[in-house]
């Protein structure tokens, strides 16, 4: 279908960055394709969430949880290499 399309290929995008990512140093323990998964997989049930109870907070907690997720995991990399 188109959507599974669009959803397709925000998946490679998303994956693609954090292989650049990786290239440049970063994100080392980041599995690109599951990482490109989780973030597709919030958004888009955050925008149907949102889209439900006319709230655009939704997609806000669902973005600072994401980064949250990240900085948390950065954290631990930082601390198993000490």
């Amino acid at each position: 279908t188109a959507l599974a399309g669009i959803f397709s290929a925000w998946r490679q995008a998303i994956a693609d960055k954090v292989r650049a990512d990786q290239q440049a140093g970063s994100e080392q323990d980041t599995d690109p394709q599951r990482f490109a998964a989780l973030a597709v997989a919030t958004y888009s049930g955050a925008m149907s969430m949102a889209k439900t109870a006319q709230d655009s907070a939704v997609l806000r907690d669902c973005l600072n949880a994401l980064e949250q997720g990240v900085s948390s995991a950065r954290a631990k990399r930082r601390r198993r290499v000490l």
